[in-house]
């Protein structure tokens, strides 16, 4: 069964290891595990264990050797490798240094500027060659209209010279007036 915390705020898991109970917790359906058996890893050295010297484990020369050789492949790679990370890490803060990047935003802007140049030389050309056709057409559109009216003028022309109304059929001789109406129409259409 597990106990609520203990005073000093020392909670479940300390109080069962010190108290040496087993490895496996059981919390109701759940299981816990804890790495260490019988101490935990914050408690110091007993003091029977303060003074004790290991035994040295004893190598073959020929196993040390290859170890040594596996040692020091491995710290020459790891160097290689540390090296190799300095050297970029340099050149990134090389490359955002402020100096550098303004110079890279002033090259970026002048190639901007001199292919937004070549693109509004090349707009130019199109608008002008499109302003000229525009404006032959709107030349020969006004000379058409020019013309049309010309020839409204001249057709007017000829109207206004041409009598209007009944006095120019006076002289018809099939006009049947004041004069002649005394006459049979037999004889007038002689």
């Amino acid at each position: 069964m597990i106990r609520p915390s203990v005073a000093l705020s020392i909670n479940t898991l300390t109080v069962r290891n010190l108290n040496a109970y087993d490895h496996i917790i059981s919390n109701g359906p759940h299981i816990q595990c804890v790495r260490w058996k019988r101490k935990p890893i914050w408690l110091p050295t007993a003091k029977s264990k303060l003074f004790r010297i290991p035994n040295r484990p004893v190598i073959p020369i020929e196993e040390y050797n290859e170890l040594k050789r596996l040692h020091n492949n491995y710290k020459t790679l790891m160097k290689s490798i540390m090296s190799f990370f300095v050297e970029k890490h340099k050149e990134v803060q090389v490359s955002l240094d402020t100096s550098v990047v303004q110079k890279n935003m002033q090259k970026d802007f002048e190639i901007c500027c001199s292919i937004n140049d070549k693109w509004n030389k090349e707009v130019a050309m199109i608008r002008e060659e499109r302003l000229a056709r525009e404006g032959k057409a709107r030349q020969e559109e006004i000379a058409r209209r020019l013309q049309a009216k010309e020839r409204e003028r001249e057709r007017e022309r000829e109207r206004e010279k041409r009598p209007r109304g009944i006095a120019h059929l006076l002289g018809f001789p099939g006009f049947i007036g004041q004069s002649k109406e005394d006459k049979p129409i037999g004889q007038l259409c002689r």
